[in-house]
């Protein structure tokens, strides 16, 4: 079940490492405080 997260979990310049794709538009991204499933729209690469 979803759950709504504080949101000060991810700052806005933290780098993430992509685990896997979920879906086409969708990407499981891991944080220094938890991985998080993102739309790809959302996310920067470097």
């Amino acid at each position: 079940m979803p759950m709504l997260r504080p949101p000060d979990l991810v700052a806005i310049d933290e780098i993430g490492e992509v685990l896997s794709i979920k879906s086409p538009g969708t990407l499981e991204i891991k944080f220094r405080r938890g991985s998080f499933l993102i739309d790809v729209d959302k996310v920067e690469k470097i």
